[in-house]
């Protein structure tokens, strides 16, 4: 003999929302003061493209990701954020409620391991753009120091046999 039973479910559903960043630190040599030498580098960010800020910082959008400069030019935060809808069912809602929070943080786990691949993935090429900023920094800062200590006769940019970047500036004075 079979009986039929009724089961009634009880969807409980809302969005995951989660958001990861990377810090580095940014130190520049102190060939000028350290406030010129930080006004060079945003200078030089913002004719790479970078957006200035209200409060100073500096902003640039790396595909979803966000790059900030802070307003000090001494740490650079990428942020990255992602969302997703999850539900769950239950027999009753406080089923469907424990249910809903095992599945927000499974969810939650997953978009937060896939943020750490992106700014894993960004990471290279930030540092390079800002290695190259501030490489760009240190040849106008040392131009200006070398016209303070007399009059520049040349300057020579070039690849030393090592690979390195090299300037050399002959000052007389």
């Amino acid at each position: 003999m079979s009986r039929a039973y009724r089961v009634n479910w009880v969807t409980a559903s809302s969005t995951v929302t989660t958001s990861d960043t990377l810090t580095m630190g940014v130190s520049l040599l102190g060939i000028l003061p350290e406030a010129e030498m930080a006004a060079m580098l945003r200078d030089a960010l913002v004719r790479a493209g970078w957006a200035r800020g209200d409060d100073g910082t500096l902003t640039k959008a790396l595909g979803e990701l966000t790059a900030t400069l802070d307003a000090g030019a001494s740490k650079v935060t990428v942020t990255a954020s992602a969302e997703n809808a999850v539900s769950a069912r239950g027999t009753h809602k406080g089923d469907a409620d424990k249910n809903l929070a095992e599945a927000q943080s499974k969810e939650r786990a997953r978009l937060l391991a896939e943020l750490a691949k992106r700014l894993s993935a960004a990471e290279p090429d930030l540092r390079a753009t800002m290695g190259e900023a501030v490489q760009r920094v240190y040849v106008e800062a040392l131009r200006k120091k070398a016209a303070s200590m007399g009059t520049i006769e040349s300057v020579h940019e070039g690849t030393a046999s090592d690979g390195e970047y090299e300037v050399t500036i002959k000052v007389r004075t």
